[in-house]
């Protein structure tokens, strides 16, 4: 507000009540400066005295280029902010569980699933997960539909439905998908996303109907 550079001429605008009042442009300072005098005046007039602020604290463009170069360098300057897991964390400590949780799994694929980046009708753990997705047993996410060219990922979470009680997996957790309205689902970058061994064992055309055997990558590998 106030008198301001704008390209080769200048612009004269009046603040008041939260409101700024654009007063036009012109050739000079001069007459910028007259039609924001003008604007005061007329203010003071009707409303009484007011208290008047220096809307800028200098009315020389080059001092004023020199001004926002300084501001720029102080931000380029300054510490940069903490990745969105820290910012995450520092606003709800009672998440950190929930976030280190998640971090082990992704860890323990990695290091079993170095070279596996084929994500069609994966089981993936993602990296970086907001805590509040980190609910249930375990962070496993169906991979429901992939766009390798964009590297784009739709993702289902999966919710643990009881044990197999037949057959070489006998006793392990079976997996299922969340049914549809009951959590959200994800739109996020495929390159978030680490593979996890995982078996279709009804080998059903919907993945709604399928059961998953998953490979825990923090123990032993699938039977």
């Amino acid at each position: 507000r106030g008198v301001v550079p704008r390209g080769r001429g200048f612009a004269a605008k009046f603040g008041a009540g939260g409101n700024s009042n654009y007063l036009g442009y012109f050739d000079d300072r001069a007459a910028a400066a007259e039609a924001y005098a003008k604007a005061a005046e007329e203010y003071a007039t009707k409303h009484g005295a007011v208290e008047t602020q220096a809307p800028c604290s200098s009315l020389d463009g080059r001092a004023w280029l020199r001004e926002l170069r300084g501001r720029r360098e102080a931000l380029l300057a300054a510490e940069p902010a903490p990745p969105p897991v820290a910012r995450r964390l520092c606003r709800a400590p009672e998440h950190a569980e929930a976030a280190e949780k998640n971090d082990v799994y992704v860890r323990a694929a990695k290091r079993r699933n170095v070279n596996q980046t084929k994500l069609y009708e994966a089981v993936v753990v993602i990296e970086d997960l907001a805590p509040n997705h980190n609910g249930g047993p375990a962070p496993y996410w169906f991979v429901h539909q992939y766009v390798p060219d964009m590297k784009w990922c739709r993702l289902v979470k999966l919710e643990a439905d009881g044990k197999f009680d037949a057959g070489k997996r006998a006793g392990r957790t079976r997996w299922t998908l969340v049914e549809e309205g009951q959590a959200r689902e994800l739109d996020l970058s495929a390159t978030r996303c680490v593979v996890v061994r995982s078996a279709m064992t009804v080998r059903t055309d919907d993945a709604d109907d399928e059961v998953f055997d998953v490979e825990d990558p923090r123990k032993a590998p699938l039977p």
